[in-house]
């Protein structure tokens, strides 16, 4: 916004100014403005004189450096300070060389702006998932997916960055967030987070100001927040801080905004050490980044790609399983070759093991669609180990024995009556059926296809999904069960 600001103002200049002053040096030019402001008094024809030396003045760097400083300086007299932020960060970024005026601009920017951010590290499409895990068992409860994506604007170059959270547990727990940022400096445009405890919250971030929409039971609860200076998203968080020029000992203030409720934030972070991590991506050399006040420890690899390798939070410990890129068109293929089964899901998708401490006759792969509105999941059991040889009859008995711990698991569950359909899916007979429950007083859909094959059967279900995403849904998980392939 601030170069905006500058061509427009320049424009003014020259009538204001007139040829007179445009010939003079910079360095008199920058005196004349000193005057203005100082001793006239006069801070719109000050800030014209500086933005001359700026413009006119680049080879006297000295001049030009000082000038930017004082267009700052007025413009925090005139109380836009969004403006005088810019013009201070533009200080920063063109006169690093300028050391007495870059740490006077500095010290109007209380770690709200100036971050040295460096060039994105992160590959079109990327994508990192990472496995959360808890106790010394190290029990796997859910899975998160960070994922980056570029795009335009109105224009603009922008990185969409999301983020996918899904916790095996009770009360339902998951959710998306996804935050438009400026590709050039990664400030947010605007951000969506939705979770189902914390509901939805979307923020738009103008000069100055955050738009923040709650919505609640339906309704929507506008409110706007006054801030002074650069705030970044809260759902950026873990991106930007690839983009620090992380070391041993790099210590960092960076200004968050949480729109869920958080609200202005200074988050503190620090690189306490260089550890070795491993993980099951792999074994990684990492800065340890310890965040105050919020108590959390992050592990970025060392290397240029500043992969996120590892999280501890509040009891749990999320490590990075997988690294890869989201291309359209393309799917992600999923195999167990000592349970003979197959399968794949769209880009945008993902899946992870749930293995069972007690049941080793059965085994589990959860989903997670692109929007975490649904909780998907494919269980597959060992024929030989089903007790039930009247659920071995038939698919159709195959799916009423497994609806039945569905009916136990759910409030008030049915089954719609007309919903059953005969199908085939891996060459094997197969039945499906939508069903309805409720949840925190709110109707919820469920789906459920049972295949019955010759050595295992499979459930596959769609659980959790409001009404208004169910179509879309069943849409996608319909092409994932005809992907199927088992014995």
């Amino acid at each position: 916004m601030f170069r905006r600001f500058a061509i427009s103002s320049l424009a003014a200049v020259g009538l204001l100014v007139g040829s007179a002053a445009a010939a003079q040096p910079a360095s008199e030019l920058l005196e004349k403005g000193i005057y203005t402001e100082e001793t006239v008094g006069d801070l719109d024809q000050a800030i014209e004189i500086y933005q001359k030396v700026i413009a006119e003045g680049r080879s006297t760097r000295a001049a030009a450096g000082q000038a930017q400083y004082r267009l700052g300086c007025c413009l925090l007299k005139q109380k836009k300070n969004t403006e005088a932020s810019e013009a201070f960060e533009e200080l920063i970024k063109e006169y690093p060389d300028q050391d007495l005026w870059v740490a006077k601009a500095r010290e109007h920017l209380p770690g709200k702006a100036g971050l040295p951010l460096q060039p994105a590290p992160w590959n079109e499409g990327e994508y990192l998932q990472l496995i959360v895990k808890v106790g010394s068992a190290g029990l796997v409860i859910g899975s998160f997916v960070w994922s980056v994506d570029s795009s335009q604007r109105n224009g603009k170059d922008i990185w969409r960055m999301k983020t996918l959270r899904s916790i095996l547990a009770e009360p339902d727990n998951r959710g998306m967030s996804r935050v438009d940022v400026e590709k050039e400096n990664y400030r947010p445009l605007d951000s969506t987070f939705r979770h189902t405890l914390l509901g939805r919250t979307d923020a738009e971030y103008r000069p100055g100001e955050v738009v923040v929409t709650q919505h609640k039971d339906g309704k929507p609860d506008v409110r706007t927040v006054k801030v002074d200076g650069v705030y970044y998203d809260n759902e950026e968080g873990t991106h930007l801080m690839r983009c620090l020029p992380l070391a041993k000992g790099y210590q960092a203030t960076i200004p968050i905004y949480a729109s869920f409720g958080g609200g202005q934030i200074p988050i503190e972070i620090e690189v306490v050490a260089k550890e070795t991590v491993e993980v099951a991506a792999g074994r990684f050399e990492c800065f340890k980044v310890e965040l105050r006040p919020v108590n959390q420890a992050f592990w970025y690899s060392a290397d240029a790609n500043r992969y996120f390798v590892k999280l501890e939070a509040g009891g749990i410990t999320a490590e990075l399983a997988q690294i890869g890129y989201n291309k359209p068109g393309e799917t992600k293929p999923y195999r167990a070759e000592d349970w003979g089964i197959a399968f794949a899901v769209p880009a945008g998708w993902y899946f992870y093991n749930q293995a069972s401490q007690i049941d080793k006759s059965a085994k589990t792969v959860h989903l997670i669609d692109p929007e975490a509105a649904g909780r998907e999941f494919v269980r597959v059991s060992k024929l030989a180990a089903i007790e039930d040889n009247e659920a071995k009859k038939s698919a159709r008995a195959w799916a009423e024995h497994g609806l039945e711990t569905t009916r136990k698991s759910f409030k008030e569950w049915k089954v719609q009556p007309d919903s059953w359909q005969e199908r085939t899916v891996a060459g094997f007979p197969a039945v499906s059926a939508v069903g309805e429950y409720l949840a925190d007083g709110r109707k919820k859909v469920a789906y459920g296809v049972f295949v019955l094959g010759k050595e295992s059967a499979s459930q596959w279900m769609l659980t959790g999904c409001d009404p208004a995403d169910f179509v879309r849904l069943r849409a996608d998980f319909d092409k994932i069960v005809e992907t199927y392939q088992a014995k």
